[in-house]
């Protein structure tokens, strides 16, 4: 087996990036995925047991019921890799509400059969006029202005 050797501020780096991945990997859903969850999940807690001789024993703690290693929260609520998860959540949310909603536009305005005739080159001048126009709302006001028009199915 191989070993390496790295310092404390290296081994910080390594927290941060395997918390970040094994934070994400908690995500993936599909069906029959879940070795690699429980791999990264092993990985992790291996890493993380080794943060006490590593110098950075305040930053990791056991979990009570699951008995993994996992970081402390102080240290979770203070790290970049919450940041980035942070950051990635927002614009994950605003790209994907932009794009549902141009979407639906789209469609309701143009329908399949005129989207189907423009070129790249239309088809990415009215997604991105569109997209703007969100961008500007939301950049703006946030959500202050979205409405939903419930149309509940009568009885």
């Amino acid at each position: 087996m191989a070993e390496m050797v790295i310092n404390e501020q290296q081994y910080r780096m390594l927290l941060e990036m395997v918390n970040l991945s094994t934070w994400v990997a908690h995500y993936h859903s599909r069906p029959g995925r879940d070795d690699w969850q429980r791999a990264f999940e092993s990985v992790s807690d291996e890493i993380l047991s080794q943060a006490k001789k590593m110098g950075c024993g305040d930053l990791v703690e056991k979990d009570k019921e699951s008995g993994a290693w996992v970081p402390c929260q102080d240290y979770e609520e203070e790290s970049f890799y919450r940041e980035c998860v942070d950051d990635l959540i927002e614009h994950t949310f605003w790209e994907e509400l932009v794009g549902r909603l141009t979407d639906k536009d789209i469609w309701r305005t143009l329908g399949e059969e005129k989207w189907a005739k423009l070129d790249d080159e239309e088809r990415q001048r009215v997604r991105e006029n569109r997209d703007a126009h969100y961008w500007k709302e939301f950049e703006a006001r946030g959500v202050e202005h979205l409405e939903l028009i419930s149309r509940e199915p009568s009885q």
